[in-house]
């Protein structure tokens, strides 16, 4: 129902909120990390939860084991790089069977993921299907038809780009899709409405300059349109699906300034409009965020 959130920090810790509150569940709070978490994922299914840091893929039980403090990963995958995002793809039947990331060289990595067996993952088809394009910072989301949509990022000068490539997971292959409206670098905020549409919001363009700019993916046609705008500039946020459809947009920095911001803001997908919401009890700025299943 959208009562908690998992977000993942820069003090490599995993942290659950509750959004009524905005108050942080210290008990369930573990140390997933050296250093930051990059990506976090949460599976279908709700048992499992893969995050990357330092140099390292780890799966984790979402649910804390009894008698033992924190959590205690069920995996952990050593890796050359932190991933640039990750996602659990489904099989035909709707069961979480694949886990899919991507490293800052532009690797794609795919690991077979079977919540029900004691090993989760294994590889099944590593560093073998690569992006088109050497991109580090870009954003991806899984369609409601199982391909893949990767957004934007930036070239390894940090100039950021509006490309954007369709993985299909069945064939393996890539093509390219339309591109943004606006090039988005860094971190913004990517994900899939309720209709199957993508909402890409904030972010940084040319010259360092934070967005308030949102824009959206229409998969049927493939092309970008330009979207209602937020009311603050962030770079360095993210974006939730909440389970009414609405989509949250958790913390960042804005322009000038650089300091941290702790205010959010939710998307309304029936009215296209941004309003205000409760604000992190914590300035947050390049977190990644998680719904969970209750």
């Amino acid at each position: 129902d959208g009562s908690l959130l998992y977000t993942g920090n820069e003090d490599g810790h995993v942290r659950v909120w509750e959004t009524s509150t905005w108050n942080e569940i210290p008990e369930l709070r573990f140390k997933a990390h050296r250093g930051p978490v990059s990506a976090i994922a949460l599976s279908h299914e709700g048992k499992l939860i893969a995050t990357s840091g330092d140099d390292t893929l780890k799966i984790f039980p979402l649910n804390p084991e009894e008698g033992v403090v924190g959590r205690r990963e069920r995996l952990t995958i050593p890796r050359k790089h932190p991933a640039n995002w990750i996602k659990f793809t489904r099989d035909q039947s709707g069961n979480d069977r694949a886990l899919i990331h991507s490293s800052p060289e532009g690797t794609l990595e795919v690991w077979d993921c079977d919540s029900g067996k004691p090993d989760p993952a294994k590889p099944i088809a590593p560093s073998k299907d690569r992006i088109p394009v050497h991109r580090i910072m870009a954003r991806a989301v899984l369609l409601k038809g199982g391909q893949i949509l990767l957004v934007g990022g930036s070239f390894p000068n940090k100039v950021p780009h509006s490309d954007c490539y369709l993985y299909d997971p069945a064939n393996r292959t890539w093509k390219k899709t339309g591109s943004l409206r606006t090039p988005r670098g860094e971190q913004f905020g990517l994900e899939v409405l309720p209709d199957g549409r993508v909402l890409a919001a904030g972010g940084w363009t040319r010259g360092g300059v934070a967005l308030t700019s949102c824009e959206i993916y229409d998969p049927a046609s493939g092309s970008w349109q330009t979207s209602v705008s937020m009311d603050i500039a962030r770079d360095g946020g993210t974006c939730t699906s909440l389970a009414d459809g609405r989509i949250l947009m958790i913390g960042a920095r804005g322009d000038n300034s650089r300091e941290d911001w702790n205010s959010c803001e939710i998307y309304d997908p029936r009215t296209g409009a941004w309003t205000p919401t409760g604000r992190l009890k914590q300035a947050a700025y390049g977190i990644q965020s998680l719904r969970l299943m209750d």
